[in-house]
């Protein structure tokens, strides 16, 4: 199990990787447990999203003192923050379902029925997000030669 710390020294694309692989071997199930790894899930893709955000304006405040290809990771970053912010939308709606299926003394009923389909509508289209945040650094250079962030100004960067 990953927490938001270990992601620091990866790559964004490893960051994102080491993500999608930590959800794929903690699924989110029904009942409390599933509360519990839907947080964890949240932590560490706000974290990607905080990171992101901060390295995407390192390297930003340094592409005007480098050629055109320094703003690239700018790109790449940005663009991969949209998916995974949009999955932290995905995984804040479950967390109605999750917490309606935590109940202590869970009575099945139409309700409990409903909050099962809900939550199953919000869970594939986590890792459809998670995928395309993927994509969009793949497709994009996330590196510039001598232009790596700097975890002075970059906000959220533990070290």
């Amino acid at each position: 199990m990953y927490e938001p710390h270990d992601l620091d020294d990866l790559t964004p694309h490893a960051a994102v990787d080491a993500v999608i692989e930590d959800i794929a071997a903690h699924p989110v199930t029904p009942g409390p447990g599933g509360l519990f790894t839907a947080t964890r899930h949240i932590s560490l893709i706000s974290h990607l999203v905080t990171r992101f955000a901060g390295d995407s304006l390192s390297y930003a405040e340094h592409a005007h003192e480098q050629p055109s290809g320094a703003w690239r990771p700018v790109e790449a970053l940005t663009t991969a923050a949209v998916p995974l912010a949009q999955a932290l939308t995905r995984y804040t709606q479950a967390l109605v379902s999750l917490a309606a299926l935590s109940r202590p003394t869970p009575h099945t009923s139409t309700k409990d029925a409903v909050d099962r389909i809900d939550l199953h509508r919000h869970l594939p289209a986590i890792g459809h997000c998670l995928s395309d945040a993927r994509t969009a650094l793949s497709s994009r250079v996330t590196a510039a030669p001598g232009v790596p962030p700097s975890p002075d100004t970059t906000p959220g960067r533990r070290r």
